[in-house]
This record gives C-alpha cells, sequence and structure tokens, in this order.
C-alpha cells in the first residue's frame, strides 16, 4: 500500500468519524480490542478487496486525474509486444498536446470522420485527445507512421511548418 493510499484511507476514516461521531469509534474500539469483531471485520475486509477487483472499476483515490494518465496505460499495453508501436503512439500524444498535430477539435472531428476511426463525443479539445490516440492504436504501425508523415504541422522544422512557409515566402521576395 503506498503512502498516499494510507493517508486517504485516514482521510476517510476522519470524514466517518464526523459522520457517526466518537461514541460509534470508542465502540468499535472495544470491539476490536476483545477480539469479537477481528474475525468479522477480516472476512468484510477482504470481501470488499476481491470485489473491488472484480468489480473492474477504476478506484477513487479523492484526486482529480492528472491530464495524459490514460495514455501511460495505454503506451504501457503496447510496450512489451509492439515497442515501435508504443513509442509512435507517445509521439502522436506529444504532438497532439503541444497543438502541432490537429490543434483544434474540429480538425480532429474532421481527421477521425475522414480515416473512418470511432466518432469523438468529447466537448473540448483536451477531452478528445486521449480518445483520439486510442483511435489510432488500432492502427498497424506503418499507418501511424504515415499519419506523422503527412500531417504538415507535426514536423518541428522544415518546410511543411509555418517557419518553413515563412522562409520560402521570404526568399522568394529576396530572389526579387
Amino acid at each position: 500500500m503506498s503512502q498516499w493510499t494510507d493517508v486517504d484511507l485516514l482521510n476517510d476514516l476522519a470524514r466517518l468519524l464526523v459522520k457517526h461521531g466518537p461514541d460509534a469509534f470508542e465502540s468499535l474500539s472495544v470491539r476490536l480490542r476483545d477480539g469479537s469483531l477481528v474475525d468479522q471485520l477480516v472476512v468484510v475486509v477482504d470481501s470488499f478487496a476481491q470485489a473491488g477487483r472484480r468489480s473492474n472499476r477504476i478506484t477513487r483515490t479523492g484526486r482529480a486525474p492528472r491530464p495524459g494518465a490514460g495514455i501511460g496505460k495505454l503506451v504501457q499495453e503496447y510496450e512489451v509486444d509492439n515497442p515501435e508501436k508504443a513509442a509512435l503512439l507517445s509521439r502522436v500524444y506529444e504532438a497532439l498536446m503541444r497543438k502541432a498535430l490537429l490543434p483544434s477539435l474540429g480538425e480532429i472531428r474532421h481527421f477521425v470522420e475522414d480515416n473512418g476511426l470511432s466518432r469523438i463525443s468529447a466537448d473540448s479539445r483536451d477531452k478528445a485527445v486521449l480518445p483520439f490516440v486510442r483511435s489510432v492504436a488500432a492502427w498497424p504501425t506503418d499507418r501511424i507512421i504515415s499519419l506523422l508523415d503527412e500531417v504538415s504541422d507535426f514536423q518541428p522544422s522544415g518546410e511543411r511548418t509555418l517557419e518553413g512557409w515563412a522562409g520560402v515566402i521570404l526568399k522568394d521576395r529576396e530572389k526579387r
């Protein structure tokens, strides 16, 4: 059990103290000390743990998920069997977060529609990024590579970026 999980559990106990009052905790303490409740409590706690594992639900820690928290799990799924795809998915995610790739929600939706990916119903671009990467993860590696190559703003430098086009225009003016 991690330190943060211990703190979260203590925080939850403090809330229960407020809800049920100190008398309930004193009574529970007495029953735990004399052993009359220990065996029953162990069975209940073990049952909760097993039920939680079987439910496949994400456990709530009381903290908001970090942006990109789901991408780590997605990349981990591919790292063992296909490390190249894992690296490419990370690059796609990073490019999306920098807005070097599909910088608006509208562009993400058009790309999804044009490429037959699962519809993204997110109401903001940030919320659309992870579902987009999950959809792209189903593609073969070579198609992901071509996605990165085709998207004009993905390259950090070169003639296909805004900076590159500005350079081309300026060179053309210098020739005149």
